[in-house]
């Protein structure tokens, strides 16, 4: 079974924060592998945390429609099959850093499910958004939609 880290936050009801437990990563808790995967209407790969821009418009995107889950830490190829896990270092404040540039750069805010995963011993990212129930939702102004 892999290893994972589980970062729960608060998540917004009807306008006011509530501690709620928010659902985790569905294609783990299904056990299915993460290396079968391909990019989809609700799935989305990242190389690094350095894509910060891309990740925060993939954000509002799957906020705007069904919800969706971020996967920081593998390359893919052009078809969207993954290519390779470079993984990414999720030592220090990687997750609450991440938490919190998302919460800044979104409106209305987005909380989301984050947590890691160690896949072929290298560490990546999961991030799984909602649904808002509040829409449009923004980041840096702009909204996006997947098409």
């Amino acid at each position: 079974m892999p290893s994972t880290k589980k970062f729960i936050i608060p998540a917004n009801i009807n306008g006011g924060i509530n501690p709620i437990k928010i659902p985790i990563v569905k294609m783990i808790e299904k056990k299915m592998k993460i290396k079968e995967k391909r990019e989809s209407q609700t799935i989305e790969f990242k190389k690094s945390l350095a894509e910060i821009k891309e990740i925060l418009e993939t954000i509002s995107a799957f906020a705007n429609a069904k919800g969706g889950t971020i996967i920081i830490g593998v390359e893919e190829n052009k078809e969207g099959s993954m290519k390779g896990i470079p993984g990414i270092d999720t030592k220090g404040k990687i997750m609450e850093n991440m938490i919190n540039e998302i919460k800044q750069n979104t409106d209305p805010v987005i909380f989301p499910s984050v947590k890691t995963q160690k896949i072929e011993d290298k560490d990546i990212l999961l991030i799984e958004i909602l649904e808002s129930p509040i829409k449009p939702v923004f980041t840096k102004s702009n909204v996006f939609k997947r098409v």
